[in-house]
C-alpha cells in the first residue's frame, strides 16, 4: 500500500497489483490510513482495549506503580488478535480517555485512574488527562494547562495516592465488565517472568515462611506506631506489597505523603539474614521511588527493617550508611 500526500489532512491511497502497477484503493484522513495500514481502529482500541487495559492497572495499582502509554501499546495486539499489528502508543490517550469515561459514568466519585497512564521519557500523563483535572477541581476548562508545571505534577502525585488507596476497583471492573477480573499474569497481559530464585533456607527456615514470621508480620501490620508510624496517618495498608522488580515487601503502609516498606525478620534469623533484610529494604526504597516517580532520598519512600533480638555493631553501622531504620520488636519471645 502507498500512500500520496493530496492536502494538508488527507493522503489518496494506492494498493499494489500483482504485476507492479498501482491502483486507487481509497481517500481518507490520516489517522485513519495509518490504523488501516496497522491493521486496527482507534474505534477498536476504544471497545475492545479498555478492559485489558484497566486489568494492567489493577496490576499496576496493587504495585502501587505507574504504566507506560507503549506499555499497553504492546501489550494490546496479542490480547485483541493482533499479533502482527504494531499499535501506536499515542492512541492509546483514546483507551485511557473511553475507560475513564465509562467509568465516572457508573462511579462518578471514583479516582482519575487513566492518571497512572504516563509517558516514558516524563513519567507524567499526558496533557490529554489535564480536562479530568479540571473536571475533578470544579475548576474552568483550561485551569490544569495554564497551572506552572510543579504545582500540577505535585497534585497528580496526590492524586495517584488516592487510586491506590480507593477500594472498590474490584467492584468498578465486575461493574464495567461483568465479571471479576484475572491477574495480569493468569491473562497473559505481564512480560515480567523473573523470580527471586530464593532458596528455601532463605530467612533462617527451610519449607517456606515461618510461622513466627507470619505472626511477626501481621502484628507489624495491625501496630504500626511500634515502626514508628501514626495509625491515623495510614491511608492503606497491606502484606506482601509486590514491586515491579518481583519483590514483595513483608508490611506496606501509606500515607498522604510518604509510603513505608517494612522487612520483618524474627528471632530465628541468622545476623546474616539480618545483614540480607538490610540490603532487601535498600532495594524496596530505591524500586518504590522509581515506581512513584520520586527521589529514593528525598523522604517520600521509606525503609525500615523490624527484627526480634538486638543486631551486632556491625549491622547498626551497616543501617546508618544505607539510611535504614531498624526496630526491635518482640512478638514472638
Amino acid at each position: 500500500m502507498v500512500a500520496v500526500r493530496i492536502g494538508a489532512n488527507e493522503r489518496l491511497t494506492y494498493c499494489k497489483a500483482a504485476d507492479g502497477r498501482l491502483f486507487e484503493a481509497q481517500r481518507c484522513s490520516l489517522m485513519n490510513i495509518w490504523c488501516r495500514i496497522m491493521s486496527y481502529t482507534v474505534d477498536l482500541l476504544r471497545t475492545q482495549g479498555i478492559e485489558p487495559a484497566m486489568l494492567l492497572l489493577l496490576d499496576r495499582i496493587q504495585k502501587r506503580a505507574t504504566v507506560t502509554y507503549g506499555e499497553i501499546a504492546r501489550m494490546l495486539p496479542q490480547q485483541l488478535g493482533l499479533a502482527d499489528a504494531k499499535i501506536f502508543p499515542t492512541h492509546i490517550g483514546a483507551v485511557a480517555g473511553t475507560l475513564m469515561d465509562r467509568i465516572q459514568e457508573q462511579f462518578p466519585s471514583a479516582p482519575l485512574v487513566n492518571l497512572l497512564i504516563v509517558n516514558q521519557d516524563t513519567g507524567l500523563p499526558s496533557s490529554g488527562c489535564f480536562s479530568y483535572l479540571d473536571a475533578r477541581w470544579g475548576k474552568p476548562a483550561g485551569t490544569a494547562v495554564a497551572m506552572p508545571a510543579e504545582e500540577r505534577n505535585r497534585w497528580i502525585h496526590r492524586l495517584w495516592q488516592e487510586v491506590y488507596a480507593y477500594s472498590e476497583w474490584q467492584k468498578v471492573f465486575r461493574t464495567l465488565f461483568g465479571h471479576a477480573p484475572q491477574s495480569a499474569s493468569v491473562a497473559g497481559l505481564e512480560e515480567f517472568k523473573e523470580r527471586d530464585g530464593k532458596p528455601g533456607e532463605w530467612g533462617g527456615c527451610q519449607g517456606g515462611e515461618s510461622v513466627h514470621h507470619k505472626r511477626l508480620k501481621q502484628y507489624i501490620l495491625e501496630n504500626p506506631q511500634r515502626v514508628g508510624i501514626s495509625k491515623l496517618s495510614v491511608m492503606s495498608k497491606c502484606t506482601e506489597q509486590e514491586l515491579l522488580s518481583g519483590d514483595s515487601v513483608d508490611v506496606f503502609f501509606a500515607t498522604e505523603f510518604v509510603s513505608y516498606a517494612v522487612e520483618t525478620k524474627s528471632f530465628i534469623s541468622s545476623d546474616d539474614d539480618l545483614k540480607r533484610g538490610l540490603y532487601q529494604c535498600l532495594k524496596y526504597r530505591v524500586v518504590l521511588a522509581a515506581q512513584q516517580e520520586s527521589d529514593p532520598d528525598d523522604g517520600s519512600v521509606v525503609a525500615k527493617l523490624v527484627v526480634e533480638r538486638e543486631p551486632p555493631p556491625d549491622l547498626v553501622d551497616l543501617a546508618l550508611r544505607l539510611k535504614v531504620k531498624i526496630h526491635i520488636v518482640h512478638v514472638n519471645r
